[in-house]
């Protein structure tokens, strides 16, 4: 104990002359190691490190260097951390927001309604989708709509979309040349246009883009047309079949549509509101009803919504006409060679 007590004064003014011989080669080889630089670089270190301050001393400096680098490197850690947790919760957030949206409106349904409007059913259409506040689209034939503006008006002032499905709806003479197709469009889309003041560029092809009665050849100038016109063409992915047979039943139609559900998540479903459609309307409340009940929410048909085409300029080179088809058609020419204008 009493050697220690002797020899401590003799080991702590040993480690300050360390210390004091350490710092004075310090700053003389780094005041020579500037120096060393070209004038210009040897200005800026000076600046950086006040080389031309007497109580410089870079001991000292390499401490608080260190400790700098230290503290520094602990805030950024530290500012990451809290980054990293509020973008997590940020991302978890946005992720159930989008898993909510998700289970509202991701199974979407399009009724869609053809052949009309008819003084006998689509009113009562109407009545049921008012009824149920649900939106539909009706693609409309020129003819009828001709003899029933007020019902056109109807569809539109009531929110739902309107569509074009020519002016005749005869096969025949639509598909027999581009022009005859692309003239009654122009002539449907007036008279809509004149009843409602929309300018729809909302299409149906009659029978579908994939009929048996177009060739392949005149399918495919009535697309380009389309496109250059900016028209837009909708077939449908579910069809409820009550234009198959004049005696379907409302049980049948149900069953066409409903073996449907959980198939798709979002279906455009081919319904007919022309004079003879009873069973049509009489099906239509149960089907609404077990969508719904399904978790299907409902919306009209616009140009940048959800489509389903059969044919279209992707596959259409790849469409080979069928003899059965080929011959179909003639035949169906040869028999009426008089068509409809």
């Amino acid at each position: 104990m009493s050697i220690y007590k002797y020899l401590k004064p003799f080991f702590i003014s040993l480690i300050m002359i360390i210390l004091i011989s350490f710092g004075s080669f310090a700053e003389k080889y780094n005041n020579n190691l500037y120096r060393d630089l070209n004038s210009d670089k040897y200005t800026l270190c000076e600046k950086k490190h006040n080389l031309k301050n007497s109580s410089y001393n870079p001991l000292i400096y390499s401490v608080e260097k260190i400790t700098r680098f230290i503290n520094s490197f602990n805030k950024k850690k530290a500012k990451e951390n809290n980054t990293t947790t509020n973008s997590n919760k940020v991302e978890k957030k946005s992720k159930d927001k989008n898993n909510d949206i998700n289970k509202d409106s991701n199974k979407v349904i399009y009724l869609t309604f053809d052949d009309g409007p008819s003084k006998n059913i689509t009113p009562k259409i109407l009545d049921i989708l008012k009824r149920e506040n649900i939106k539909a689209t009706f693609f409309i034939i020129g003819k009828k709509g001709e003899e029933n503006k007020d019902i056109l008006k109807r569809i539109v002032d009531e929110g739902h979309s309107i569509g074009n499905h020519t002016y005749s709806h005869d096969y025949k003479y639509l598909y027999d040349s581009p022009n005859n197709f692309i003239n009654e469009l122009y002539r449907t889309r007036w008279i809509i246009q004149s009843a409602t003041n929309v300018d729809t560029k909302l299409i149906r092809f009659p029978g579908g883009s994939n009929n048996s009665f177009v060739s392949k050849d005149t399918l495919k100038n009535i697309l380009a047309n389309l496109k250059n016109e900016g028209f837009v063409y909708f077939d449908w992915n579910v069809s409820s079949d009550d234009a198959s047979r004049s005696d379907i039943s409302r049980t049948e139609i149900e069953s066409n549509v409903l073996k449907w559900i959980n198939t798709y998540n979002k279906s455009i479903i081919l319904f007919h509101d022309s004079d003879s459609k009873n069973n049509t309307l009489e099906a239509l409340p149960k089907i609404i009803k077990k969508l719904k009940s399904s978790g299907y929410t409902f919306d009209a048909l616009s140009e940048e919504s959800f489509n389903h085409q059969f044919i279209n300029s992707e596959n259409l080179n790849s469409l080979k006409e069928t003899n059965k088809n080929t011959k179909k058609r003639l035949n169906n020419r040869k028999s009426n060679k008089k068509y409809k204008k």
